[in-house]
């Protein structure tokens, strides 16, 4: 039997985040981007769908085998690989759409975006909801359902996304670089021998 004595540690993965700080200029921004591999269950077929049905403009970065057929069926949508500068692309975006099926456990894209300011539309039932006021620094979605993200992405498009950018809280590099990952994974494997 387990009991009630454990300890839970919790470490930040390492992201790659905007280190200028200077957030995106929303306003100007026409474009929703969606960052990942190309396969079914990171869910870049709802992105495309939603996106197209809606008649907006989507950019992909990533790769993945679906790519080909993707690229045939959805003409409208550019598909730009994993590229060295993605901060371009970031820089482009209006908001982020991350429609992972399966349940992710942090969804590093999702925290690199909001680095740039840029607000996030997430599904209810991944970690990554929790990186997401819901109507307030982006919005969550059903998962896996399509004509929950579509109604979402209008919200997005009616809502006030200059107060939503201005919501999110500032990220400190620091805090999210590999050195700062290594420095409290260290201090954890400290602690957890000084008790042993």
């Amino acid at each position: 039997l387990m009991n009630d004595s454990r300890k839970i540690y919790t470490i930040a993965d390492p992201v790659e985040i905007n280190e200028n700080q200077l957030p995106n200029k929303l306003l100007n921004n026409d474009v929703y981007l969606f960052m990942g591999r190309l396969s079914p269950e990171k869910g870049i077929g709802l992105f495309c769908q939603a996106v197209t049905d809606l008649n907006r403009k989507g950019i992909v970065l990533g790769e993945g085998y679906l790519r080909s057929e993707l690229m045939e069926k959805y003409p409208n949508i550019q598909f730009v690989g994993w590229v060295a500068g993605k901060q371009a692309y970031f820089k482009k975006a209006k908001a982020l759409v991350f429609t992972s099926l399966c349940y992710e456990t942090f969804g590093l894209s999702v925290a690199e975006a909001r680095s740039y300011g840029i607000p996030c539309i997430v599904p209810d039932s991944c970690a990554a909801s929790e990186q997401v006021i819901d109507g307030e620094t982006g919005y969550l979605f059903k998962t896996g359902n399509l004509d929950s993200l579509k109604e979402v992405l209008v919200k997005y498009e009616n809502a006030d996304i200059q107060v939503m950018q201005n919501n999110i809280v500032n990220f400190i590099a620091d805090d999210w670089s590999l050195i700062s990952h290594i420095k409290n994974l260290v201090q954890v494997y400290n602690e957890i021998i000084t008790e042993s």
